[in-house]
Formats: structure tokens, sequence, C-alpha cells
């Protein structure tokens, strides 16, 4: 087998191709603080997992699990072009109870928001 690289793992983390969980244990090995931004979240990645939500292809609780996961890492960077927005709807799609439930207009709203920088 094959072993997986952090920027591997933070790569399927930033495109949310694997449950979060697995993803997190499979981080576990590696220390929370890094010097260097190993992979960056893109609108085209948050557009995509937002698009995803809306389909029902992945849910409310995922969805809020990947934000979650992403929030704070410090090898994990955030588009430039979209830095603020993206930081925005991570913090908003972590903390749903304090915004407004994870559902599809939610995340049509957001397409509005992110399709606009």
């Amino acid at each position: 087998m094959v072993e997986r690289t952090r920027r591997d793992i933070l790569r399927d983390l930033v495109a949310l191709s694997a449950p979060v969980p697995d993803l997190r244990a499979e981080l576990a090995d590696y220390p929370w603080d890094s010097d260097e931004v190993l992979v960056v979240l893109s609108a085209a990645d948050a557009l995509d997992v937002l698009d995803r939500l809306a389909r029902g292809d992945i849910t409310a609780g995922d969805c809020a699990t990947w934000a979650d996961a992403l929030g704070m890492r410090d090898d994990v960077g955030v588009e430039s072009a979209s830095k603020n927005a993206l930081k925005q709807m991570l913090f908003e799609i972590s903390n749903p109870e304090l915004f407004e439930p994870l559902t599809p207009a939610f995340a049509a709203s957001w397409r509005a928001r992110l399709t606009r920088h």
C-alpha cells in the first residue's frame, strides 16, 4: 500500500472526497502546526461542496464537519481573491446554529456570493 502524504490527505479534505472523520484520523499522524501552506481552498472547491449540498449528495452534517475541519488549519490556505468570503463561509457552515440551517437555499445564497468574487 502506498503511504499518503499530508498534502494528499489535505487535498482530499479540501475536495471533500472522503469522509472527514477518516481524513482527520489520517491527519492525526501529522503535527497540527505547519510553517507552510500545503494546499489552498479555492472558490471552485467551495462551490463544488455547496453544489453537492444543494443536490443532496452530502448532508448538512457532512458539510459542517468539512468546514470545521478546515477552519483553523495552518497547512490549508485560502484563495486570496475570495479570502474574506471563503473564511466567512467556512465560519457560517461550521456554526449553523449561529447563522442558518445548511439547506439548498443556504448553498444557493453562498454560491451567488462566491461567484461575485
